[in-house]
């Protein structure tokens, strides 16, 4: 027989070698690829975790804004005598020379004035700071709106809110410093007097993704 017949020698032996085994390498090699299962599987459980938080996220703060809001409610039923200077367009002065300090403001969406107290003038004024402050609060939040219609009725209810409230705009021009960019910005266009559809699709552009 010839050399280069013998089926053990040659180009044949160094294939074999090449692609031959040991038992310590193909264990390596196989708990290598379990490793690398186990990674895959790991980020998927941790992408659909992360998914699961910021659905939970999203659930918890649109419950938070709806305590607000009823929260809000809750005072106007417990005072009713205060809803006309939040939803009738009144404006409350502590006495006549106290209208001044309503220009500071660009637009007063007020079609009448009432002097009251100065125990009342206070309660209204705490009640004002209350619905600001949760106004700052939902406009804040905006990222976690579940969809995009409960978003836009959001805002077109704090854009009537500031249409129906004198002294809510006045707390709010007082202090802007206090409050985020977003109610800043809602509140600069509608002194502008820019028409809510307007002002939120400018406000969508500006601070959401669609």
């Amino acid at each position: 027989m010839k050399a280069n017949d013998n089926p053990g020698s040659g180009e044949e032996k160094t294939f074999r070698q090449y692609f031959k085994l040991s038992f310590f390498e193909a264990v390596n090699i196989l708990i290598s690829l379990v490793g690398f299962i186990a990674v895959i599987y790991t980020v998927r459980v941790n992408v659909d975790a992360l998914k699961l938080n910021d659905q939970a996220i999203k659930s918890n703060i649109d419950l938070n804004m709806n305590n607000w809001s009823f929260e809000m409610d809750r005072v106007f039923i417990e005072c009713p005598d205060l809803r006309k200077f939040f939803f009738d367009s009144v404006t409350p002065l502590l006495d006549s020379a106290d209208a001044k300090s309503y220009s500071i403001l660009n637009r007063h969406p007020g079609t009448q004035s009432e002097i009251v107290s100065k125990q009342v003038y206070d309660k209204i004024t705490s009640v004002s700071d209350l619905v600001i402050d949760c106004f700052d609060g939902i406009l804040s939040n905006k990222v976690y709106f579940q969809d995009k219609k409960n978003r836009d009725n959001w805002m077109y209810w704090i854009y009537n809110s500031f249409t129906r409230s004198p002294v809510l705009c006045k707390t709010f021009a007082q202090t802007p410093n206090e409050y985020g960019l977003e109610i800043n910005e809602l509140f600069k266009e509608w002194q502008q007097n820019i028409p809510a559809d307007t002002l939120i699709i400018n406000m969508k552009k500006r601070f959401y993704t669609e």
